[in-house]
C-alpha cells in the first residue's frame, strides 16, 4: 500500500499533475464497502451499535438505522398519527463520559433549538429515558454535499454559485445568532435533489458574545484539513475560522479535492500556515479571486458580507430566504417548550409530563395520553414549527483533530 502511494506520487509529480487528496469520510477506501468512517476515540468500550433503544418513543415508531457516529446512532422515525418520517438521533447517556462531553451535547441541543432558518437542520422534539437521549429531527435522505460530489464529480460554476451562496447565507445567520459552528465541512452539509442545502452537526458549536467576538479560542476541535492558519497556530477567532472553511468547501466544489498535496500531518500544517496551494485556471477569474480572498490570512480574509457581495456571486439565482414562510407543523406530541428541564438530573420517571394549551384538546383522548404517560418517557419540543424536508446525516462529531485522506 505504501509503495503504491509513493509510486502514484512520483508518477503525478513527473507528469506535472497536482496530487490531490480527499477526506476519508467522503470517499472511503475500497474495503469499506461504501460506508463512511467516523474517527472518534470514545474513551470506553461501548460502541454506538450496542445502543439499547425501544421500538417506540412517545408518538413515534423507530425503524431501521440510517446512520451512526462515535456517540450516537440515527434511526428513521414514523409518527403514529400522521405517518410522516423523521430522523431520531439516539445518544446513550453512558457515552457522555465526562462533563466536557455532557456540556457539548447540551450546547448542541440549545443551539439547534435556538436556530430557525431554512438552511439549518430542524430539531422538532427531545425525549429522554433512563438510558438515552432522543432528538427528533428532519429526515433528509438525499445525502451530504460530499456524497453528492463523490457521485457526481466537480460541479459547474453555476451550480457551485447556487450551492455556495446558500451556505454563505446560512452561516451568516448562524453567526448573527452569536453561534460559531467550528466544524463547517461538506460532510456536515446536506443537499437535496434541487441542490438546496442544510447545515447540520452542531456538536462542536459554541455560543459567543458579540462584544467579545474578537476573543481568541485555544481548543483545537474540528478536522485539520478545513482549518485556518491561525487554528494550526493554536489561537483563532471562531467566526473567521468558519469563513476559512467556506474557502475549502468552494475549492472542493470545483476540484473534487482539498488544496493540500501531501498525506503527512506536519507538511499539511506547513502548507496551511504558509498558504501553499494551487488554484487551477480552469475556473473563471472571479472564482479564483474569491477562493484566494477567503483562503488567506485573517487580517485580509473577506467577511461573510463581502463574500455575499463578491463579483462571482452577483446575480445568483439562489434561495431568497427572506421570502420563505414556514408552514406550521402540527406533530401532536407531548411538549415542554424548553431545554432546562431536559438537562436536569431528576429521574425521567419522576418528571411531570406537560402539555402546551394548544395541544390540550388532542390529549383529552385518554387512551393516547395514558399510553404516553405509562411509557415513562419525558418529552420536550422546540417552539419552531416548519415543514419537513429531506436529508441524510445527523451525526455529532465530537472528534479531536484528525488527518485522514485517500488519494484519488
Amino acid at each position: 500500500m505504501q509503495n503504491d502511494f509513493v509510486n502514484t506520487c512520483v508518477s503525478s509529480m513527473s507528469s506535472g499533475k497536482p496530487i490531490r487528496f480527499i477526506h476519508k469520510e467522503v470517499f472511503p477506501p475500497p474495503n469499506s464497502h461504501g460506508k463512511n468512517f467516523v474517527s472518534n476515540k470514545l474513551g470506553n468500550s461501548q460502541k454506538p451499535k450496542d445502543v439499547i433503544a425501544p421500538n417506540k418513543i412517545g408518538p413515534f415508531l423507530l425503524k431501521e438505522q440510517i446512520g451512526t457516529g462515535g456517540f450516537s446512532v440515527v434511526k428513521k422515525a414514523i409518527h403514529f398519527e400522521t405517518g410522516k418520517e423523521y430522523a431520531c438521533k439516539i445518544i446513550p447517556k453512558q457515552m457522555l463520559t465526562s462533563p466536557k462531553l455532557e456540556k457539548r451535547f447540551e450546547n448542541e441541543v440549545r443551539i439547534m433549538q435556538k436556530l430557525k432558518h431554512p438552511g439549518i437542520i430542524i430539531l422538532y422534539a427531545m425525549f429522554k429515558d433512563t438510558l438515552n437521549y432522543y432528538l427528533i429531527m428532519e429526515y433528509c435522505p438525499h445525502g451530504t454535499l460530499l456524497n453528492y460530489i463523490s457521485e457526481n464529480g466537480s460541479v459547474s460554476e453555476n451550480d457551485a454559485k447556487y450551492i455556495f451562496k446558500q451556505i454563505v447565507l446560512s452561516l451568516k445567520y448562524i453567526h448573527s445568532q452569536s453561534v460559531i459552528h467550528r466544524d463547517i465541512k461538506p460532510e456536515n452539509i446536506l443537499i437535496d435533489e434541487n441542490k438546496n442545502i442544510k447545515i447540520i452537526d452542531f456538536g462542536l458549536a459554541e455560543f459567543y458574545f458579540k462584544e467579545n467576538e474578537n476573543e481568541l479560542i485555544t481548543s483545537q476541535s474540528g478536522s485539520l484539513i478545513y482549518m485556518s492558519p491561525e487554528w494550526v497556530s493554536g489561537q483563532y477567532n471562531g467566526v473567521k475560522n468558519d469563513i476559512w472553511a467556506l474557502g475549502i468547501i468552494l475549492y472542493i466544489l470545483f476540484f473534487k479535492g482539498i488544496p493540500w498535496t501531501k498525506q503527512n500531518h506536519k507538511i499539511v500544517v506547513k502548507q496551511i500556515s504558509e498558504l501553499t496551494f494551487f488554484v487551477s485556471k480552469s475556473i473563471s477569474e472571479p472564482a479564483r479571486d474569491l477562493i484566494n480572498s477567503i483562503l488567506t490570512y485573517e487580517d485580509k480574509r473577506l467577511t461573510l458580507e463581502q463574500i455575499e457581495n463578491h463579483e462571482w456571486l452577483k446575480n445568483v439565482d439562489s434561495v431568497d430566504y427572506s421570502k420563505i414562510e414556514y408552514e406550521k407543523e402540527e406533530m401532536n406530541i407531548l411538549i415542554e417548550d424548553g431545554v432546562d428541564e431536559f438537562f436536569d438530573n431528576r429521574p425521567p420517571d419522576n418528571q411531570e409530563l406537560k402539555i402546551l394549551p394548544k395541544y390540550a384538546q388532542y390529549f383529552t383522548r385518554k387512551r393516547r395520553y395514558a399510553s404516553l404517560k405509562q411509557s415513562g418517557v419525558t418529552t420536550f419540543t422546540s417552539n419552531q414549527k416548519r415543514p419537513v424536508v429531506k436529508s441524510s446525516s445527523y451525526l455529532t462529531t465530537f472528534h479531536s483533530p484528525s488527518f485522514s485522506h485517500k488519494l484519488i
